[in-house]
């Protein structure tokens, strides 16, 4: 139960640093695990990203979703809330990268043929970054939500 007014501010704070850094590392962790597995010629344009969001996504998003579970909150709301953080962690870096659009260069292909080239680095940061971020802020704001009407820490 909530003690005191102040103690939100304090579990939104350790929970929200906690979370961020937790869930870019492992949306980090995962890319580097599997992205020897899943890359190659046939990722291009919409198919790379969707790829690359649900590779950096689903991790963050779980992770996300452990960080800010409550015991106290009814088993269906946790559960509610958990596929909330882990669908908003997958949408949210393509809809970024869809909006921020994709670094592309062109690389000579036996000297001759000239082919666009995908920066996988800047896609990989922004998406880590709005993954981590948009799934912590909808956790955040559930939480306080059930922090604030219910008394739940």
């Amino acid at each position: 139960m909530l003690r005191e007014g102040g103690d939100i501010g304090l579990v939104l704070l350790a929970r929200g640093l906690l979370g961020l850094a937790c869930s870019a590392i492992s949306g980090f962790v995962v890319w580097l695990a599997i992205w020897s597995y899943v890359h190659g010629p046939a990722l291009t344009g919409n198919t790379f990203i969707v790829t690359l969001s649900l590779v950096i996504g689903v991790p963050s998003g779980l992770i996300t979703a452990i960080l800010w579970h409550n015991l106290e909150t009814p088993r269906r709301i946790r559960w509610l809330f958990a596929l909330i953080a882990l669908g908003v962690a997958i949408v949210a870096p393509y809809l970024v990268v869809l909006i921020k659009g994709v670094n592309t260069y062109y690389g000579l292909f036996f000297g001759v043929l000239r082919l666009p080239v995908i920066d996988v680095s800047d896609s990989l940061y922004t998406m880590i970054i709005a993954s981590s971020v948009a799934a912590n802020a909808v956790a955040a704001v559930l939480a306080t939500y059930r922090m604030s009407k219910y008394r739940e820490i």
